[in-house]
């Protein structure tokens, strides 16, 4: 019992940025690739994740083999729902990319 106990204040007191979460399928509204090769994807109404909302930037770092789907994505107006850690109330940084088929 005192072990289940430490452990749900664990999770409890665990900052929100380092918990996992997935946004709602939206368009990729502006795509920035900067010289270090990290690709950030806008949506200016915020990607909806659990923790950041608001976070407007979802990125890439550099050296994933994903960046030219996403870059397909947008060109396509495909929809994009992004599972990964929020970094703080602006940028959500992606592990996992899920594209939709156009509508």
């Amino acid at each position: 019992m005192r072990l289940k106990a430490s452990l749900a204040s664990l999770l409890l007191t665990m900052p929100l940025h380092s918990m996992s979460a997935e946004t709602p399928y939206k368009n990729i509204e502006i795509i920035k690739y900067d010289t270090t090769g990290t690709l950030y994807m806008s949506n200016n109404s915020g990607w909806g994740a659990v923790g950041c909302p608001t976070a407007t930037y979802a990125y890439l770092p550099a050296n994933t083999h994903v960046q030219s789907l996403a870059m397909q994505a947008m060109a396509t107006k495909a929809k994009v729902a992004f599972l990964g850690n929020c970094q703080n109330a602006e940028y959500f940084l992606i592990n996992y990319i899920m594209v939709k088929a156009p509508e």
